[in-house]
C-alpha cells in the first residue's frame, strides 16, 4: 500500500504537535499553587554511603537512571485551568554539593525545569523533589 505524499505529511506533523503529558492528582495540582519563598513545597531524601561520593560517577549514575523514571524527568506547565507535567529533555538533572539550607523552594523555571535536585557530600546523597511529582 502506498502513502500519498499529503497524507504523510499531516501525520508527520500530527505526532510533533502530540505531546505526552502527564496529568497530576489533586495535591500535586495543589502544592505548586502554595509555594512561596517562605513555603517550600520539596522533601528530601537522603543515604548514607560506607564510602565516599564521586560525583562524575554519581553523575553518570544519574544520567543512566532518569530515562527509566519518566515522571521525575518532567517539567511543570501551566494549562488552561491546571498544571500538568509533560516530559523534560533537556540535560539534567545535575548533581551539586550539598547546600546548608536544604528543602529550598524550587522555581520551576530554574535547574532547567527540573523538579528533583541531587546533592551529595562525603558519603551522604540526597534527593530533593518537588511535592507535585
Amino acid at each position: 500500500m502506498a502513502i500519498n505524499r499529503r497524507d504523510k505529511t499531516k501525520t508527520d506533523r500530527a505526532s510533533k504537535v502530540h505531546k505526552d503529558w502527564y496529568k497530576l492528582d489533586l495535591s500535586a495540582i495543589v502544592y505548586p499553587t502554595l509555594q512561596r519563598r517562605d513555603f517550600s513545597s520539596v522533601y528530601r531524601l537522603s543515604v548514607l554511603l560506607k564510602e565516599e561520593i564521586d560525583p562524575e560517577m554519581l553523575q553518570r549514575a544519574v544520567n543512566l537512571t532518569m530515562p527509566r523514571f519518566p515522571t521525575y524527568k518532567a517539567a511543570i506547565r501551566k494549562g488552561v485551568f491546571w498544571r500538568y507535567l509533560e516530559p523534560n529533555d533537556r540535560p539534567g538533572p545535575f548533581v551539586q554539593e550539598d547546600v546548608k539550607n536544604p528543602c529550598q523552594p524550587m522555581y520551576f523555571k530554574a535547574n532547567n525545569r527540573y523538579l528533583v535536585r541531587i546533592y551529595y557530600y562525603r558519603n551522604r546523597i540526597a534527593l530533593e523533589a518537588h511535592h507535585s511529582l
